[in-house]
């Protein structure tokens, strides 16, 4: 056999074709191939699945654009800012949330979700008060002294008037009502008597809290949100009645050395609200998905309110602020006739103007707070 193969051979350059073999890649040769073709397939591959990747983050069917406000160290801010993946999560990816904190201001935000410039946005009840006077109930001198109280007035009836209030002048739907942490009155100097607040300037959020401190003889002083730590160091206001959270977590322990616990409108609430005709365009699965979920939310953080605020004190003290709480006498005089009797009266009148009973919706909540 090895001399018949060898005959062929010699046969082959005999007729002059090439005696050389063709070339066969030796091993590394191979083995380069081989990389080559394993990048080229893997490069395949990472397009594949960067391709992919795209895809489930564009899955969203719908998006709704939030408008809120940078209010630190608060519930209302925490929700801003977790409401995308809790909704996300709550629908399957089918609903995103864009949240955009410079699009509207303070009281813009509510005519901004009527008129759809967002879809959504967390109001502040007390920017509005003004205005719309059933907004003002809970800071009402005296009508509203505990959490569970605010509670069961938004579980009951009133909650159901404030409803039906964005709906019919704002074209919206109220997702959730939660109460700020508990209010406070930070102060350049100690607030701790009725006596003392006599000639102070201080910043109120809210129609209520000033005309109570008027007439107490105080000198309620409108400023926006941004100008009260400049406005406290320039002695433009001597204090300004606000959340504990807000005002600790903002900077105010730098400029004010008191801060008193005098239970005035305190509990004043935050509204998530949406645009009627945004929420309606959801299909009707999305619209339960996101009002079970923001219901949810609601009572969790309802329940961890406490809490949550336990601490506040000991956050101001460490700072080393004199932090006081109001004794229940002090707190009863300057709720007591005297003072809150011309808060009332200008209520009702303010409530007949907007088409209100103010007198009959007043007496109606107290029969409702006792009875709980």
């Amino acid at each position: 056999m090895a001399d018949q193969l060898k005959r062929a051979s010699a046969s082959r350059k005999g007729a002059g074709e090439s005696a050389i073999p063709p070339a066969v890649p030796d091993r590394k040769a191979r083995h380069k191939v081989e990389e080559t073709e394993m990048r080229i397939v893997g490069a395949g591959l990472a397009a594949v699945i960067s391709m992919s990747t795209c895809t489930v983050a564009l899955a969203a069917d719908h998006e709704l654009v939030l408008g809120y406000l940078a209010f630190k160290g608060t519930s209302y801010l925490e929700v801003a800012e977790t409401i995308s993946d809790r909704i996300s999560k709550a629908t399957d990816g089918r609903v995103e949330i864009k949240i955009n904190s410079s699009l509207l201001g303070g009281a813009a935000l509510a005519p901004g979700i009527r008129d759809r410039q967002v879809d959504m946005g967390l109001v502040v009840d007390a920017y509005y008060a003004g205005t719309k006077p059933l907004l003002g109930v809970p800071a009402l001198p005296g009508l509203v002294n505990s959490l569970a109280e605010y509670r069961s007035l938004m579980d009951g009836d009133l909650g159901a008037k404030f409803a039906e209030m964005w709906r019919a002048d704002f074209n919206s739907v109220s997702l959730m009502n939660v109460p700020f942490c508990p209010q406070i009155l930070a102060s350049v100097d100690a607030i701790s008597t009725v006596d003392e607040l006599s000639g102070k300037k201080l910043r109120v959020h809210n129609p209520e809290t000033g005309r109570l401190i008027a007439a107490a003889g105080a000198k309620p002083t409108a400023l926006p949100a941004a100008e009260i730590l400049p406005g406290l160091q320039q002695g433009v206001i001597d204090g300004v009645f606000t959340a504990s959270c807000w005002a600790e977590a903002s900077g105010l322990p730098d400029v004010v050395t008191h801060v008193s616990e005098w239970k005035v409108a305190a509990y004043l609430p935050w509204e998530l609200l949406i645009n009627a005709d945004s929420l309606g365009e959801l299909p009707e699965d999305l619209q339960k998905a996101i009002t079970d979920e923001l219901a949810a939310w609601q009572g969790e953080l309802y329940d961890s309110y406490e809490a949550r605020n336990q601490d506040l004190a000991d956050k101001w003290r460490a700072h080393g602020t004199n932090y006081v709480v109001i004794d229940d006498a002090e707190i009863s005089r300057l709720v007591g006739d005297e003072f809150s009797g011309p808060v009332y009266e200008a209520w009702y009148g303010a409530a007949e103007g907007a088409g209100l009973d103010g007198r009959a919706l007043v007496e109606s909540v107290r029969a409702s707070l006792k009875s709980n």
